[in-house]
């Protein structure tokens, strides 16, 4: 004899307990999404400081505007996840233990 169903079952209260609760970010995360903005904001600043310094010079505007994509587009880390995912890999073998000379 069925007696409950769906959510009204225990899974179900667990199910919707979970769904409420949501997620929350890592400190790593947190501090990925601070530098990804920190880098954003420092790109916006070049791309308008370029063309400025190239018509105080003179500079054909394609030219300026080439310029400017170029270093927008260089100064985005795309190598930046795989140093990350390095480092986070390589650390617990450089983790020492107390009583234990060098790392394990």
């Amino acid at each position: 004899m069925v007696i409950r169903t769906g959510g009204s079952t225990e899974l179900g209260q667990i199910a919707r307990s979970v769904r409420e609760i949501g997620r929350t970010e890592t400190p790593l995360e947190e501090k990925m999404v601070r530098f990804g903005k920190q880098v954003a904001i420092a790109c916006a600043a070049l791309s308008f400081l370029i063309p400025l310094i190239g018509l105080i010079r003179a500079m054909p505007m394609t030219e300026i505007f080439l310029v400017a994509v170029a270093v927008a587009v260089a100064a985005i880390p795309e190598g930046l996840p795989v140093v990350l995912t390095v480092t986070l890999a390589r650390a617990p073998n450089r983790v020492t233990l107390p009583g234990i000379s060098g790392p394990m």
